[in-house]
């Protein structure tokens, strides 16, 4: 059942449950997708329903006070806005006054009574902050929490996107530092709970996104669950192509604008690993790549596609002057 509203399609699929004595129709699933290209914007999966004793007027009620923000949210959703990646130093003393009492209020909520949704949006809004006011102590704490919310609840997909993205956004705010602690711990979690095809899926998806760092750590430690001749190379040519195009975007990295995530994402790998390192490892990447290929008894269509794609990616780079530049950037 599609519903239409300010340049955005919203989905809602339903199907039949069974509640004592009763079939319903209830809602199972919400999309909501932007109209021009049908990119999924949020999505949800409805289960556990269980009988309410709540009149209609109650259940609204209750529905409002969850989704709707508070005073003291609400005036941190205006801050985020007014301060998106600005300089911690901009921050007026008042601004940044109340928005520490609000982290305090928030970090002194008790959650035990919580569902699953308000401790999210609770760890949310406490990125936010710690975001706005450049916490790194902070910020890698609540950034634990995260992680041990979503594997307590079982929300794998949400470690694979959630944790990538708040890496994105600590680097897109200069954090660099605490992005590279968070990425470690991030991609222990990820590998934890996820098999090697699970990570390739994911990480095809993000490296067409630019997300290139993250991600060829993320298969670099997936290679160890990778047992069989065919996951191997999979995982091995992806983090070549991340790797690669990584190198890339470190060489071209002037060309965007000065809060790109390409050009904070060059600034954070040169500061970590350094450009002769990077190299190092894309050779050793596509030497990787190429012996996991040698062991396959019966190439798949699928992996004689990979490897012509690997080894044209190979000969384009080396018709390519190297303009390697070593770049240094502020780190939190």
């Amino acid at each position: 059942m599609p519903h239409h509203a300010e340049g955005r399609t919203v989905t809602i699929d339903y199907g039949s449950l069974r509640l004592g004595d009763r079939k319903l129709s209830v809602p199972m699933q919400v999309i909501v997708r932007r109209d021009t290209d049908g990119t999924v914007l949020r999505s949800a999966r409805l289960f556990n329903f269980v009988r309410s004793r709540q009149n209609a007027a109650e259940c609204r009620q209750e529905a409002e006070r969850f989704a709707y923000l508070d005073t003291g949210e609400e005036k941190c959703r205006q801050m985020f806005i007014r301060y998106w990646l600005k300089d911690p130093a901009d921050l007026s003393r008042a601004d940044a006054n109340d928005l520490r009492q609000l982290r305090a209020t928030l970090e002194a909520r008790p959650t035990s009574e919580m569902v699953i949704g308000q401790k999210l949006r609770r760890i949310n809004k406490l990125f936010e902050l710690d975001w706005l006011l450049g916490d790194a102590v902070a910020l890698e704490r609540h950034f634990d929490e995260y992680l041990a919310i979503l594997i307590e609840n079982k929300l794998e997909k949400m470690v694979l996107f959630g944790g990538q993205h708040a890496i994105e956004v600590t680097v897109r705010w200069g954090l660099l530092r605490v992005a590279g602690r968070m990425l470690e711990k991030w991609v222990d979690a990820a590998t934890d709970v996820h098999d090697p095809d699970s990570i390739v899926a994911f990480s095809d998806a993000q490296i067409r996104r630019g997300v290139l760092w993250p991600i060829a750590r993320l298969l670099e430690v997936s290679r160890t669950a990778a047992k069989e001749p065919g996951e191997r190379f999979e995982v091995e040519a992806l983090r070549y192509k991340a790797l690669l195009r990584l190198m890339a975007s470190i060489e071209n990295a002037e060309r965007g604008p000065s809060n790109d995530f390409a050009i904070m994402q060059a600034g954070w790998v040169v500061s970590a690993v350094g450009m002769d390192h990077l190299s190092r490892m894309t050779s050793k990447s596509l030497k990787n790549a190429e012996e996991s290929y040698a062991r396959l008894d019966e190439p798949s269509q699928r992996q004689k596609v990979v490897i012509t794609q690997v080894r044209n990616m190979k000969n384009a780079m080396e018709g390519q002057p190297s303009a390697r530049k070593r770049r240094t950037m502020p780190v939190d």
